[in-house]
């Protein structure tokens, strides 16, 4: 019962840990795509 336990505390730790990194992985391809797409129109509409 307490190696059980002791495993679901890992499991909570390490989805704890990964939860921002996936956050931060969402934002960053919205930042990216959103400039990727305002770097193309402004290139477009210049040349």
């Amino acid at each position: 019962m307490q190696v059980l336990e002791l495993n679901h505390k890992e499991v909570q730790k390490s989805r704890a840990g990964f939860l921002p990194f996936l956050v931060v992985l969402a934002v960053d391809a919205v930042l990216l795509g959103f400039m990727g797409g305002y770097i193309y129109e402004s290139y477009t509409s210049d040349h």
